[in-house]
């Protein structure tokens, strides 16, 4: 009302509101992206390790005159959500008893903690959790503030609002893209299945969902995307990307929280602190 009062056009008080609520949106996406991309040693329970013992190398040699080798070789071999390749970057044992030397009892400078070597460096798998989770959450819920952002714009402008597409008027509109994505979910023949084989359907119906919810995410979705961001259809198709984005959010949730829950239950998750020691030998 203020604003009206002072001379602002009409609608326009709205559309300041959108952009600035997605603005907040986004900006807590973003601090929880960095909040698992920057995963380091404080997560950590450092007084309860999983391994006591300490293992001392010698990073590859290209890296033996960099100011910090140690994290010469990290940079080398690890990058966003990749898991850290020990034998990588750490080529070779150094010549020293670390019972016996001070490799067992090396202090950690300060100045370690705010760098790449102060981050948690996953070990014996393909990727970092934390940082593959960090870019794909970071990814789904930055397109579903901007699929919101736009359809709520295009409502308040009432010449753009018949230009919103429902479902049923997707359908219509583009017939190959949907029999496409009807075709790989097999959605045709399941429903032939379920009036004529019903017992069979039920059977099925658990992987057929698994692979529907597979093809959904990692095809339909980014399908959608391509089509909403290169192809002008962007007011048409933006009620259709606000429901696609939150499917895609929540079984992306689902799937982090099943994982979580697996991996900490079956598997022994080692992350790494490294640091350099040239006092023992040079490069380790």
């Amino acid at each position: 009302m203020w604003a009206r009062r002072i001379g602002v056009p009409p609608l326009w008080p709205s559309r300041i509101k959108v952009v600035i609520l997605c603005l907040v949106i986004l900006t807590f996406v973003y601090s929880f992206f960095a909040y698992l991309h920057d995963a380091n040693v404080n997560y950590l329970e450092l007084s309860a390790p999983k391994e006591s013992g300490i293992t001392c190398g010698r990073v590859p040699e290209k890296c033996w005159n960099d100011a910090s080798p140690l994290a010469c070789g990290i940079k080398e071999y690890s990058w966003g959500f990749t898991s850290l390749p020990i034998d990588k970057v750490l080529t070779s044992a150094c010549p020293v008893e670390y019972l016996l030397q001070s490799c067992s009892n090396v202090s950690h400078p300060l100045s370690s903690l705010h760098t790449d070597l102060a981050k948690l460096h996953t070990l014996n798998r393909y990727t970092n959790p934390f940082g593959g989770w960090a870019y794909l959450y970071f990814i789904m819920m930055a397109c579903l503030g901007v699929s919101i952002m736009a359809h709520d714009l295009c409502l308040l402008v009432e010449d753009l609002r018949p230009r919103i597409h429902s479902l049923r008027v997707v359908q219509a509109d583009m017939p190959f893209v949907w029999s496409m994505s009807c075709g790989i979910q097999f959605l045709w023949p399941m429903g032939r299945l379920q009036e004529k084989a019903k017992p069979l359907w039920l059977l099925l119906w658990l992987p057929w969902a698994c692979w529907r919810i597979v093809v959904f995410m990692f095809l339909i979705y980014p399908l959608y995307v391509a089509l909403f961001l290169l192809t002008g259809r962007i007011v048409r198709l933006s009620r259709m990307m606000v429901f696609l984005s939150g499917l895609e959010c929540m079984f992306a949730s689902v799937i982090y929280v099943l994982s979580t829950i697996i991996i900490e239950a079956t598997y022994n998750e080692v992350y790494a602190l490294f640091w350099n020691a040239p006092n023992l030998a040079p490069n380790c």
